[in-house]
């Protein structure tokens, strides 16, 4: 009853996978796969103009499988239960990239970063943003998640301050999507 009182249908269908989706907490925090791919693609279908999506792998809570099949609302409260906003955050390439790298870092705890429009070249060493350098004089439009609330809540995440042992200078919001 709770859940159709915040506007959730818990039997309603939100997609039909043709694959399993791998949520366990080895996985969420350590690489990524096709469930936080989803999940960072949807970020950038709410947010088109965005020129990349960011999420860290502790928001995703299932610890779980999901078969091949049907997903529900209630599975996708049971994925990201702690529900929340998107915002769009302008960033300069300079901190997107430290954003990333402490996100690389992070492997094997909840600040552990999935990204869509973004890939590590091991090669050459540098982030690539939608198949290019990452420019770090260029303001980027990321796409992140941030806990429902004020935009001072979503300012404070857009530093991501929970990712990084120090504070790394803020981002400017630009927008917020409830």
């Amino acid at each position: 009853a709770a859940f159709r009182k915040m506007g959730f249908a818990p039997e309603k269908l939100a997609v039909n996978s043709p694959v399993e989706l791998d949520g366990r907490e080895s996985v969420v925090r350590n690489r990524p796969g096709l469930l936080m791919d989803l999940i960072a693609a949807s970020f950038l279908r709410a947010a088109p103009e965005a020129d990349v999506a960011v999420f860290n792998g502790g928001s995703i809570r299932i610890d779980d499988v999901l078969l091949a099949g049907a997903i529900t609302e209630y599975d996708i409260i049971r994925i990201l239960p702690f529900g929340g906003n998107l915002a769009l955050v302008e960033m300069t390439g300079e901190l997107l990239g430290k954003v990333l790298e402490q996100g690389r870092k992070n492997k094997g705890s909840g600040g552990y970063l999935h990204t869509a429009k973004v890939n590590w070249d091991e090669g050459r060493g540098r982030w690539l943003i939608n198949g290019s350098d990452l420019e770090a004089g260029r303001i980027y439009k990321v796409a992140i998640s941030c806990a429902a609330g004020s935009p001072r809540t979503c300012a404070t995440i857009a530093t991501f301050g929970w990712t990084a042992p120090t504070a790394l200078p803020a981002g400017k919001i630009i927008s917020i999507a409830h």
